[in-house]
């Protein structure tokens, strides 16, 4: 299995009779886009003759074996629409930093309990997928980060049995202009409302899987179907919320939109212990000018939350009270009390 040494998994594809891993050779690629797949996007389209192949599941176990990646530094996760892309394009900024944003693959193992796979099992995966992903692909790097998708984080348990002792920071804002922006341009877990369709193959299999709304959002088919779209919203961003707190330990790190861009350079390096020369804060300063979605890299950050405010409707404003108020303050209190 040397032939491995220097590819990533791009995708997994589990509801076929034998799991199957989809490898694409990314060495000596840097992950500088926003989100994984459009590196993976941006690859083939510069190289369209990369090598890229298929194997088997127990792969990632003899990759692991031959070549383990990078222990994880730490994870990133958040409410949705928060400025998680913001922090994560800061760490990438600089070169000894890896940092992996909502590889697809992650979604396949995470949500593997509706296929039947035992808890013990997924942990099993999680840990080979994420040392996968965890090929240095520069000399230069020897911090992991992964930021993870926002529905992601109600799997945390998995992810701390797999991962015990790595530090953990929920994003999260205030939830009026998160709804405004997850309404507008929806997460993939609000398709389960809508019943739109993605351009995403491993998202539309996922879907089609029975039990998988309860398994991401925990709610039921038919529950979510009695919901408007905005009690819909509410109710998932409070289930993140309400597992950021409920999971929180000496490990996590609660981080407010408000403390953004400042604090990426700032306590968010004390939390990780990471010690940085002057000439990388500003770095990372200078890429949090920048709109962090942006793949030209030219579009500067505007903040928008007063725009967002009086965007919203009275629906949003009724449900992010009635759902999310109370839950906010208590991440306001976790983050300035640290408990």
């Amino acid at each position: 299995m040397e032939q491995l040494v220097g590819l990533t998994p791009t995708l997994i594809h589990l509801k076929t009779p034998h799991p199957l891993v989809q490898w694409c050779d990314l060495s000596n690629i840097v992950f500088s886009d926003p989100f994984f797949n459009q590196t993976i996007a941006r690859c083939l389209r510069e190289n369209p003759s990369r090598l890229r192949f298929q194997t088997q599941l127990d792969a990632l176990a003899d990759l692991h074996e031959i070549s383990p990646g990078l222990e994880p530094t730490g994870f990133i996760f958040h409410m949705s629409k928060c400025g998680s892309t913001l922090v994560s394009k800061s760490l990438s900024a600089l070169p000894q930093n890896l940092v992996i944003s909502e590889p697809a693959p992650m979604n396949s193992v995470l949500a593997a309990d509706v296929l039947g796979m035992s808890e013990a099992e997924i942990i099993k995966w999680l840990r080979l997928l994420i040392s996968a992903l965890g090929q240095k692909r520069r000399e230069s790097e020897t911090n992991y980060f992964i930021k993870f998708k926002s529905w992601n984080i109600r799997k945390l348990y998995l992810i701390k049995k797999a991962f015990p002792n790595v530090k953990w920071v929920f994003v999260y804002r205030d939830p009026i202009e998160v709804m405004v922006s997850v309404l507008k341009a929806p997460a993939e877990w609000m398709d389960l409302k809508s019943k739109s369709i993605t351009d995403d193959p491993i998202w539309t299999e996922l879907k089609s899987t029975p039990r998988i709304s309860e398994s991401i959002t925990g709610f039921g088919a038919e529950e979510i179907e009695q919901m408007s779209s905005e009690e819909y919203c509410a109710r998932v961003l409070a289930s993140f919320c309400q597992t950021a707190l409920q999971m929180a330990d000496r490990n996590a790190l609660m981080l407010n939109y408000k403390q953004l861009p400042e604090a990426a350079w700032s306590s968010l390096l004390d939390f990780f212990q990471l010690s940085l020369s002057s000439n990388e804060k500003n770095r990372m300063r200078d890429q949090s000018q920048l709109y962090s979605k942006d793949q030209t890299n030219k579009r500067v950050f505007v903040n928008d939350s007063d725009a967002k405010q009086k965007q919203s409707s009275e629906a949003v404003r009724e449900m992010a009270s009635k759902w999310l108020a109370e839950l906010y303050e208590s991440l306001e209190l976790h983050r300035v009390s640290g408990k």
